[in-house]
């Protein structure tokens, strides 16, 4: 018994890392799903398709890690976007990420189009429209990213 309880405290800290990587997975998914979409609007479809594998690879981390119970509730709040908490239900893993990503997609979308650079709303008629400028403001956003 005493033996067990010492593996557990060796391994303690070890574990509560796992958990915080664990749940940043979900901010690394979101963020790597923006930037896909600011990449591909920027005209760098080879770079959207690495940034959307990436954020693939970090969302099933998360989700195997939700259903496996090794992030606590606590790493969950701290970590997890709230976006990811109200998009995170349906019939399977591809699915939720599918929402995801639409989400994370439409997000991006509108901070290019429809808000300007400091990332306040424009109004309807000032939305950008023009395919050089939305490819000049989605290059500077994905910089910006990064």
């Amino acid at each position: 018994m005493c033996r067990a309880l010492a593996l557990v405290v060796v391994f303690l800290p070890l574990i509560a890392v796992a958990s915080e990587e664990d749940a940043k997975a979900s901010m690394v998914m979101w963020a790597a799903f923006e930037c896909s979409t600011y990449a591909e609007m920027s005209g760098d479809p080879s770079r959207q398709g690495v940034l959307f594998e990436h954020g693939l690879s970090a969302g099933k981390q998360f989700f195997a890690a939700i259903e496996n119970g090794t992030i606590t509730a606590e790493e969950q709040h701290k970590h997890v976007p709230y976006i990811v908490h109200l998009l995170a239900s349906g019939p399977s893993v591809d699915f939720v990420l599918g929402r995801i990503f639409e989400s994370a997609m439409n997000s991006a979308y509108d901070d290019v189009v429809k808000e300007d650079m400091s990332g306040l709303p424009l109004p309807i008629e000032e939305w950008i429209n023009d395919e050089e400028l939305i490819k000049s403001h989605a290059k500077l956003l994905y910089q910006r990213s990064n």
